[in-house]
């Protein structure tokens, strides 16, 4: 019962965004605010692939340290 309550709620939220799209859409390529909302989330997923990495790094020394 779950499950079918929560994929028609997708269903009905996907369908109202998708009737708002083109307006949203428009809006932000002819004021330009779209190149901004695509840098602010590369440099989102920048910053989170960089702490990623660095915890990486981090977990790899002390695998070594442990292991030795």
């Amino acid at each position: 019962m779950n499950k079918m309550l929560l994929l028609i709620f997708m269903l009905f939220f996907s369908l109202f965004i998708s009737a708002q799209g083109n307006v949203m859409e428009e809006y932000m390529y002819s004021s330009g605010k779209i190149w901004v909302a695509i840098s602010v989330l590369f440099l989102i997923l920048l910053l989170i692939f960089m702490y990623l990495w660095k915890m990486d790094k981090k977990i790899g020394r002390m695998e070594d340290e442990f292991n030795s």
